[in-house]
């Protein structure tokens, strides 16, 4: 038998990352051919596929939580990762190690032949490698972009989830919500339940879901929910009952909570109202309105990259009074800043624009600077990000109010790495 290729993971991905000629090439015959040869085209259990623009890692995160409370084995599979690529493979709330996706890796490469695969696809086939493995009673799937083309989507799923519709990743879905929620709305399964928490959803996706007669769940049709600044509220039928359940706080969006919730219903899954609520006010996922302290002052990291999540962001700091922020912020080349900027714009009192100089994706400070300069707000400018964050530390404190890490997840994932390995003392 041919050895492994590489012998550890940081190998194993810097080679995939030069396999393909296209960082991203969406379609699914080159993976589909390879899924067969390895017979992963069908995973165990029920599987549950979620797409949309934001929103998709805390449904992942909230679901599996309230399934593997009930007593379901559970793999998830999400994308990017934040500090460690094992973050992507979750198998009953374990990180796969390096050795489990070194053996998947090498099972995959062997299959493949000569066919080429993006990093993308080599690692959606490993997690489906390790799902079937583990034989899990439940699969859950990131969708990495898009829907219709996107790797997970060889897989027919059980339920299908719409998280949200937003205008990102135009050059790929489209320029206007109708083209991106018929892309969004191709992990969808003829007379297959469907899951929408998007607050409009496009005509597409109701049309999509109508042709395919899916037993159809919507947002303000079939489950609502409220938030009053002290107590979230999430209203939808469980059991075959309306309920109402009450949170006093919760560091995941609502809509992913109740798209959760309805998913967990569907799947036939029990517990009981108090079970449920303590799952869900503790849940929480790393990046999403995540809360650190740093010797007395208090980070907030969020991944929030376009307008819809910034937007969310800017309305949930509001609700809980927060104003003055300093903020530690990057964008990649393809993410509209003022659109990113505005919503956030009134509550924050200074920009602390950074790169990631390694990431060739990333823009460069000096432009994100200029272009945040040409907006009207007050900027810093720090492309080294070592430099960047103890500079905006020191500006929160000197300004008694949070630092807010976003623009990506690259940057929140490098700041939660530099305050493990230089601050962790603090």
């Amino acid at each position: 038998m041919q050895a492994a290729r590489f012998l550890t993971l940081d190998d194993w991905l810097s080679w995939m990352e030069s396999l393909h000629p296209s960082e991203i090439d969406l379609g699914l015959e080159r993976i589909r051919v390879v899924a067969r040869r390895l017979d992963l085209l069908a995973l165990p259990g029920k599987v549950v596929t979620v797409a949309g623009t934001n929103g998709k890692g805390s449904f992942v995160c909230a679901l599996a939580a309230l399934l593997r409370t009930a007593g379901y084995s559970v793999a998830c599979y999400s994308s990017p990762h934040l500090e460690r690529y094992n973050e992507r493979i979750d198998i009953n709330g374990q990180l796969a190690s390096d050795k489990q996706i070194i053996e998947a890796f090498t099972a995959i490469d062997r299959a493949r032949g000569s066919t080429s695969l993006t990093y993308f696809e080599f690692g959606t086939l490993a997690a489906f490698y390790l799902f079937k493995q583990a034989q899990v009673d439940v699969c859950l799937l990131e969708v990495g972009l898009g829907g219709r083309l996107d790797a997970v989507n060889i897989i027919d799923s059980d339920i299908a989830v719409l998280s949200s519709v937003g205008i990102d990743h135009e050059a790929w879905l489209g320029s206007d919500r109708e083209s991106i929620g018929r892309e969004k709305a191709g992990i969808l399964r003829a007379k297959r339940n469907f899951i929408c928490v998007d607050n409009e959803p496009p005509a597409s996706v109701q049309a999509i879901a109508s042709q395919l007669q899916c037993p159809s769940f919507y947002i303000g049709e079939h489950f609502n929910w409220r938030y009053d600044g002290c107590e979230l509220e999430l209203n939808l039928a469980l059991e075959g009952r309306q309920q109402k359940l009450r949170l006093s706080a919760s560091s995941l969006p609502a809509p992913s909570l109740l798209a959760a919730l309805k998913a967990f219903d569907l799947l036939g899954a029990k517990l009981n109202r108090e079970k449920i609520e303590s799952v869900l006010q503790n849940v929480s996922l790393a990046g999403r309105f995540e809360r650190l302290d740093v010797g007395g002052t208090e980070l907030i990291l969020d991944v929030a990259h376009n307008a819809q999540a910034s937007a969310l962001l800017a309305k949930r700091l509001r609700l809980q009074g927060y104003r003055d922020l300093t903020v530690l912020f990057t964008a990649m080349q393809d993410k509209q800043l003022d659109a990113i900027v505005e919503p956030l714009a009134p509550l924050v009192k200074q920009w602390v624009c950074t790169e990631i100089e390694t990431l060739p994706r990333c823009r460069r400070a000096e432009h994100i600077a200029v272009a945040l300069e040409s907006m009207g707000v007050s900027v810093q400018l720090q492309a080294d990000i070592h430099l960047a964050l103890a500079q905006a530390l020191d500006q929160a404190r000197g300004s008694q109010q949070p630092l807010l890490v976003l623009g990506s997840f690259f940057i929140v994932g490098a700041v939660k790495s530099l305050i493990h390995s230089e601050y962790s003392d603090e």
